[in-house]
């Protein structure tokens, strides 16, 4: 049975944790391997359902990895609680059914392929001619001694 956490007991908690859809999950582990970057850190300590729902389809992967994170649920106070007093459903895949417009926009970026990753890597290939380019350009001035080449290039 997962574990019940009122907002108070989650304030008090010393490692990063973060509420998507009424649950709880410790993401301290996750944190330097986010793809994103830097913003899961605006998720830390705080109710983070529209930031990943905004960010994440509900086909991601970052469903199923989300989910190896989770420590339990958040507890309702009994004023506001639904039947069982726990907060959120079924969690980010059940969030979806009450977001038409984010679902439809999914959909239409994934009909446009707008969400799956070139064919081919446009940015690698790019950095690569570069990095080729440099290392010629150092061969040449320092390793064959055309000094004047990289005066020219200054």
């Amino acid at each position: 049975m997962a574990r019940l956490f009122t907002r108070a007991e989650l304030y008090e908690q010393d490692f990063p944790w973060t509420l998507i859809c009424g649950r709880v999950y410790a993401i301290g582990e996750f944190l330097p391997r986010h793809p994103g970057g830097q913003l899961i850190r605006r998720a830390v300590g705080e109710d983070a359902t529209d930031l990943f729902l905004a960010h994440h389809g509900p086909d991601s992967p970052a469903v199923s990895v989300l989910a190896k994170y989770e420590i339990g649920h958040l507890l309702l106070s009994t004023s506001a609680a639904p039947a069982g007093g726990v907060a959120g459903g079924g969690g980010p895949s059940a969030a979806w059914g009450q977001r038409p417009l984010q679902r439809l926009l999914s959909v239409r970026l994934q009909e446009a392929g707008l969400g799956r990753p070139p064919a081919f890597p446009v940015a690698e290939g790019v950095a690569l001619v570069m990095l080729m380019l440099f290392v010629l350009w150092a061969w040449l001035c320092y390793g064959c001694g055309w000094w004047r080449l990289n005066i020219a290039m200054a």
